[in-house]
């Protein structure tokens, strides 16, 4: 009875024991997933250059205070921010872009100091984060970058959020004579716009038998994550396929949408000539040249009176 009690301690013990080293920090699979968290990195724009407030661990200031280098993993997600720390330029403005990425950052200034930029670093190299409005300090804030490894970063993925495009029209029925106003709005799945993104119109059309989407022009979303713009249509396809596509920014996936026109006349042809301009240029040409005949003829009538009357006298001599 003694040998089996005991047996049966040795293995609550042991389950025990097991359970604290499963559920130990840094053991479990919360803790693993943390690895895959935004890489948080601030820094200050001062003076004499940047400064790190946060996440400094993958900040490189070899080359100087205005060449910081963000060295980041790719596929991470990284949660880059600004902090305006000027004394001797009181007012110097910053609006900070990442090449490559399509990022645009709020204005830092004294009255609104700090500004954030996420997204997730997709591409391997060297991009340039820089300042992109003009400023006392611009041409010494054009030489940061954020370098992007190949190498994995572990734990799970960063995954983009997806994103929602709305093309609108009053009427999907147009006459083709004047243009139409069509309303783009961009919004993360949970309804918050975004603003300052880029977004591309693309008209299906039919060029030499062959048919394509035909790329007629980029737009950027305002503050409510909205772009309008005219479409008025250059053929005679009763049916004009509108297709506008955002390609992604950030940590927001990228998203397309298309609509239908159905076009109820035919629209005006590229280059109408103005007939009553081309009739008065005619009229101008008659006209001209029924002078220039009269004066030629006229001119040589001078001429062969003057000649009679030359040889007139000679004879009386």
């Amino acid at each position: 009875m003694a040998r089996q009690l005991r047996g049966m301690f040795l293995f609550v013990a042991g389950a025990t024991l097991a359970g604290a080293v499963f559920l130990a920090p840094g053991m479990n699979t919360t803790a693993d997933a943390e690895a895959g968290d935004a890489i948080r990195i601030v820094l200050e724009t001062r003076d004499d250059g940047y400064g790190c407030v946060e996440g400094c661990d993958y900040v490189d200031f070899s080359d100087g205070a205005w060449r910081p280098a963000l060295q980041v993993p790719q596929g991470a997600m990284v949660d880059l921010g600004f902090v305006w720390a000027h004394e001797a330029y009181p007012y110097e403005e910053h609006i900070m872009v990442i090449d490559g990425y399509g990022l645009e950052s709020d204005l830092i200034d004294r009255e609104n100091r700090e500004t954030s930029l996420q997204f997730i670093a997709s591409e391997a190299g060297s991009f340039t984060f820089k300042c992109d409005v003009y400023c006392d300090l611009h041409d010494f804030m054009q030489r940061a970058t954020v370098r992007v490894g190949r190498e994995g970063g572990g734990g799970a993925a960063p995954q983009y959020t997806p994103t929602l495009l709305d093309l609108d029209v009053a009427s999907r029925f147009i006459s083709g004579l004047e243009p139409v106003e069509l309303s783009v709005a961009l919004t993360a799945e949970d309804g918050e716009p975004l603003e300052r993104a880029e977004v591309r119109v693309y008209v299906d059309t039919e060029f030499g038998g062959v048919r394509d989407l035909v790329h007629t022009k980029t737009l950027r979303t305002d503050e409510s994550g909205v772009a309008r713009f005219d479409f008025a249509p250059f053929t005679e396809d009763p049916d004009q396929r509108v297709v506008v596509r955002f390609g992604g920014m950030g940590i927001y996936d990228e998203a397309e949408q298309e609509l239908s026109l159905q076009l109820t006349g035919a629209p005006p042809p590229v280059y109408t000539p103005e007939e009553s301009r081309l009739e008065s240029v005619k009229q101008g040409a008659r006209i001209g040249a029924g002078v220039g005949f009269v004066l030629v003829w006229g001119a040589l009538g001078f001429v062969f009176i003057q000649a009679l009357r030359i040889g007139r006298a000679r004879g009386e001599e």
